[in-house]
């Protein structure tokens, strides 16, 4: 699993320096460009200041979004209330979700920097509902979603994982657990959300899983009933993580950009090509690209 480092830079970092001088912001890009090889226009398009190192890398697009915070909906408490808690088996869970284990404190402190980034992005606009998108699948996109919840769980932060990759969904497998009840069983019978919410017990936020394989996604993710659980969750936590299917592979994240505030983007440099990052943020813009996540850097 390769490191994370913080690098959600405010935009005024690093542009004052000696005439003649790189500034950060410049070395940052020309870094990024030799990392992912000089035929690279893709990320000249975003202001991305960051930092690359040995491991991974986060940079944050700074320009800010002016929209207002998602309405709030009444509701009886209950209805969101996790139905069950869920005690983790270490040796069940999957050894890339290196937050949940105590064998990598150099890799876990990466999400630990990236918890914080993000809590101080939330800071300057209104961030709650969070993409974790990336182009195809092996990216780890979903290991760096899960990994990110514990570090902001740790952080005296409330967390609620939503899985959307409908086709392929893996959290219950990643995390060594069993659900039957999900996100489309709620949406499809219209019952409280809570009853498919489970209480990740020790690491403390909480996960609306995907049972198995969905047909007709795009019926769920646009129906009236899941986006007015989603107003009714929006009370009860400080950030909900969003786990998107591939960019290039369905259309259900292009839905998911419209209900979410920011989206962080997993890349693998070495498995993404500068075409394939193209066609990947073609769907966002630089207000909505929050960040910028190097996974796996020099692993395999």
């Amino acid at each position: 699993m390769g490191k994370i480092y913080d690098a959600f830079t405010r935009a005024d970092v690093g542009h004052e320096t000696d005439e003649g001088a790189p500034t950060q912001h410049e070395e940052a890009k020309r870094e990024t460009r030799e990392l992912f090889g000089r035929r690279d226009p893709v990320m000249d398009q975003f202001d991305l200041p960051g930092y690359l190192k040995d491991g991974a890398a986060v940079g944050r697009a700074v320009e800010k979004n002016g929209h207002a915070p998602h309405a709030a909906a009444l509701r009886p408490e209950a209805l969101t209330k996790p139905g069950r808690e869920a005690e983790l088996e270490l040796s069940r869970v999957d050894p890339h979700l290196v937050a949940f284990f105590e064998t990598d404190p150099r890799s876990a402190e990466q999400y630990e920097r990236l918890s914080v980034s993000l809590i101080t992005a939330a800071l300057e606009r209104p961030i709650k509902r969070v993409l974790i998108a990336s182009p195809e699948h092996g990216d780890g996109r979903t290991s760096v979603t899960l990994n990110l919840a514990v570090e902001l769980a740790r952080a005296k932060q409330r967390v609620l994982v939503i899985e959307c990759d409908l086709f392929r969904p893996s959290m219950i497998r990643l995390l060594g657990i069993e659900a039957e009840t999900g996100l489309y069983e709620t949406v499809r019978e219209t019952q409280p959300v809570g009853r498919a919410l489970i209480r990740v017990s020790r690491y403390g936020f909480d996960l609306l899983p995907t049972c198995g394989q969905v047909e007709h996604s795009a019926e769920l993710l646009t129906s009236t009933y899941f986006h007015e659980q989603l107003r009714a969750l929006d009370q009860d936590y400080d950030f909900i993580l969003f786990d998107s299917p591939p960019l290039l592979q369905t259309a259900d994240a292009g839905m998911l950009v419209r209900i979410t505030d920011a989206t962080l983007l997993v890349l693998r440099p070495g498995q993404t090509s500068a075409s394939v990052m193209e066609q990947a943020v073609a769907p966002l813009n630089q207000e909505h690209l929050l960040g910028v996540v190097f996974n796996r850097v020099g692993r395999p």
